[in-house]
């Protein structure tokens, strides 16, 4: 399946793939790669990434720090590389390399009566017994299943037939396995009322419902829901989920990274709200705020201002988040958007998912990630490195001051880079095209495969300077002769095949080189 090229940047990178089987490079910083389904190459860099290969078959590499690796669902194939890694293969058969460095190797399985899942039969190459450690965490299993034995490969850890983990050229005598079995996780709803529900070690569901309810989590990575009301949340000591629900509600996340989730529908009927929620301890660099926000509503500017308390996030009068003891300037948050809006990021780096109609998006200062999906979006990155993803309808996008990437993804698109070294990737759709101040880079692609035949269309660059900026063409299953340079009135004009075009506007042919790519 074919898949799409991601090359990040020396700075913070956060990088979804598709579907197909794409190769996704971090570079430079901490980066967040996820490759979603496909057999994909991820490639982590210099930095502490968090990589995700997701379904299919990965092959996941680190880099030179300590990185956290997921393999996901499929066999995949996971190297640290150097540092101090946390590798885990999840679901299927994998081959995992720690790397130099003292690493920790995870697995997982959890056989209850309602769940099976277990992580496959794993070969681990390098195992270091006096540097790695092995992790196991079984729940509702039985430890006296879980065996290990010397055979010709290797160590061989078993439990019940279901899942083994091979360590090549290491002696069982020589292995010590951190193997714990966890009591089952609770699962709590409540009523009407006001109740207090408490979580136990494990990773626990609680939701409260109606009332004014207060909700404990004990250690484990728990999912705690308020619902109506106004509600009281107190996470636990790992990395929770927490979800205030309608009413003005308190949340406190505890230790580790810890998720806060806020959403709210307008369907023309029925207002659903979060209301008025303060969180008391977030971290940033660590936590995580999530907005979902669907339908329709008058009052459309997301927006995030200071005050003597702490930021500010607000939508329209009936909704806010009081993030205490913190700055604007420090806080990134993630929106996805379900319908038409407008909406303002902050000044670090901001996660936004605009959806169905036509989205006004301003990044704000920030290194940000923004992908308009669809509709006809207006998008402006602000300053800062950030990502634009336009989507297949017509869109504009502004990278604005800084190292921009922007993706136009189909449509009759106005792409500007701004300020600022900017990588600009052209598909489908005339597109009007401005690089800004700065070395930029300007990429056309066609697929002239008989699958899934593609062009860049018909395309104008404003602003193309023969001696900072770059062209590229790369063209799959094509014919180099069919790609020519002529010199018009306007400039040159550069096609391919009669189907697709750029007219380099103001620039003689003799005057520009091409890179290209058969």
């Amino acid at each position: 399946m074919t898949g799409t090229l991601f090359e990040g940047t020396e700075d913070y990178d956060d990088i979804y793939g598709t579907a197909g089987d794409d190769t996704i490079r971090g570079f430079g910083c901490d980066d967040w790669l996820a490759g979603a389904a496909g057999n994909d190459l991820i490639e982590g860099g210099d930095g502490w990434d968090w990589i995700e290969g997701g379904t299919g078959n990965d092959t996941l590499s680190g880099g030179n720090d300590g990185d956290y690796l997921l393999g996901g669902a499929g066999n995949d194939a996971i190297l640290g590389d150097a540092g101090h890694d946390n590798i885990e293969g999840e679901l299927g058969d994998d081959t995992i390399t720690g790397g130099t460095g003292s690493d920790q190797i995870n697995f997982y399985a959890d056989i209850s009566d309602m769940t099976f899942n277990t992580w496959g039969h794993d070969v681990v190459t390098d195992f270091n017994p006096n540097e790695d450690t092995l992790n196991i965490s079984i729940w509702d299993g039985d430890e006296t299943k879980l065996t290990i034995t010397d055979t010709f490969e290797g160590a061989l850890v078993s439990y019940d037939g279901l899942s083994s983990i091979l360590l090549s050229g290491v002696q069982a005598i020589d292995v010590a396995l951190n193997a714990t079995f966890q009591e089952n996780p609770v699962y709590l709803i409540g009523t009407s009322a006001d109740e207090t529900l408490l979580g136990t070690s494990s990773d626990d569901y609680l939701a409260g419902e109606g009332g004014a309810d207060s909700l404990v989590a004990g250690a484990g990575w728990d999912t705690l829901k308020g619902g109506a009301g106004n509600d009281i949340i107190n996470a636990g000591s790992e990395d929770d989920y927490l979800e205030g629900g309608e009413g003005n509600d308190t949340l406190t996340g505890g230790a580790n990274a810890d998720s806060f989730n806020f959403s709210v529908t307008f369907d023309g009927t029925t207002t659903s709200t979060w209301g008025h929620d303060v969180i008391t301890d977030f971290t940033p660099g660590e936590d995580g705020i999530t907005i979902y926000v669907e339908g329709e509503t008058p009052s459309s500017l997301l927006t995030v201002t200071d005050t003597v308390d702490g930021a500010l996030i607000s939508l329209g009068s009936g909704n806010s988040i009081l993030v205490s003891g913190v700055s604007s300037a420090d806080l990134s948050f993630y929106a996805s958007f379900e319908s038409d809006y407008m909406t303002d990021g902050t000044s670090d780096s901001d996660h936004i998912l605009g959806h169905d109609a036509g989205d006004t998006i301003d990044g704000g200062l920030g290194d940000d990630w923004i992908d308009g999906r669809y509709g006809n979006d207006y998008i402006d990155g602000g300053d800062g490195q950030d990502t634009l993803l336009g989507g297949d309808e017509n869109d504009t996008l502004l990278g604005g001051a800084g190292h921009d990437v922007l993706f136009d993804q189909g449509g009759d698109d106005i792409l500007s880079g701004g300020d600022g070294d900017d990588t600009l990737y052209i598909e489908t759709g005339d597109d009007t095209i401005t690089g800004g101040a700065g070395f930029d880079s300007f990429w056309f692609g066609i697929d002239s495969g008989p699958n899934n035949p593609s062009s860049w269309g018909n395309d104008i660059i404003t602003d193309y300077n023969p001696t900072e900026d770059t062209l590229t063409f790369a063209i799959e299953d094509g014919n180099p002769a069919a790609l020519t340079i002529t010199d018009t009135e306007f400039g040159a004009l550069i096609s391919y095949d009669g189907t697709s075009s750029v007219l380099v506007s103001g620039v003689a042919a003799a005057d520009i080189t091409m890179d290209t790519y058969f």
